[in-house]
């Protein structure tokens, strides 16, 4: 006859019964942990709890306030792993989207977004300010601003009450050219109205400058721009030239006409 030990089947399924409560514990914690994990997902990022409902936008005259909003709109609906982290304000990122504006609309020049908690955005932009309007060899024009800042296609009308200047020799703004033409903005007298400032293609530094009268102006970069206009206005003021075809001024210290 053969023996059996109930003890070692008594163990055998109580040890079974032990390791199916484990499962079904750590089964249940885990359930528990993923439930909990959705929730908590769903109101952060799915429901109205913190959801950004509301943009505001000043306007600005080149920027409608309507279009800021649609950017801001387009910025948030951007996913990560398919969750719109953007939407709710918590998350919402403001040195970034202020970064993605800059990025679409270069005129602007600064950007203040402010969280009105639980659902409003509020932001303020203000734009630079054109100084004028440079056009290169190839033909493409740009606002320009003092700090050599430069954006946008200027219309058609731009050109009538900005600087404006035609560059044949180059793609892109130079400084040195740059900074003269402000001190020759600067320095003009108040009586002469710029209408064009040219580099032409063949000159090395020279530019010319025609204004609202029958004469040019020659001047060069490496003129001292602010004496030469002192010495400019005091020929002004001294002589008639409704008559002169134009006005040399590259030379320092010296004027010559025709």
């Amino acid at each position: 006859m053969r023996a059996v030990d109930i003890k070692s089947g008594y163990h055998d399924k109580l040890a079974m019964r032990r390791r199916r409560a484990f499962i079904i514990k750590i089964s249940a914690i885990i359930f528990l942990v993923i439930a909990l994990i959705s929730l908590t997902l769903y109101l952060i990022f799915f429901s109205s709890y913190l959801k950004i409902t509301n943009v505001s936008a000043n306007q600005t005259s080149a920027i409608g306030s309507g279009e800021i909003v649609s950017a801001a709109h387009e910025y948030m609906d951007k996913s990560v792993l398919y969750i719109p982290t953007q939407r709710n304000i918590f998350f919402f990122n403001s040195d970034n989207f202020n970064k993605y504006l800059l990025s679409k609309y270069p005129m602007i020049k600064s950007i203040n977004t402010e969280k009105k908690y639980p659902h409003n955005l509020e932001i303020t932009i203000s734009e630079r300010t054109p100084v004028g309007i440079w056009c290169f060899r190839d033909d493409g024009c740009v606002y320009f601003d003092r700090e050599m800042n430069v954006w946008g296609a200027p219309n058609q009308t731009s050109g009538y009450v900005l600087l404006s200047v035609d560059d044949e020799k180059r793609d892109a703004i130079e400084k040195e050219y740059f900074e003269a033409i402000l001190r020759i903005s600067e320095n003009m007298p108040k009586s002469i109205n710029i209408k064009r400032i040219l580099i032409a293609d063949k000159s090395v530094n020279d530019m010319f400058i025609y204004t609202n009268k029958n004469y040019y102006i020659k001047i060069s970069t490496e003129s001292d721009i602010e004496s030469q206009f002192k010495i400019f206005e005091a020929f002004l003021r001294s002589n008639d030239a409704e008559n002169i075809e134009y006005i040399d001024l590259r030379i320092n210290g010296r004027i010559y006409y025709k």
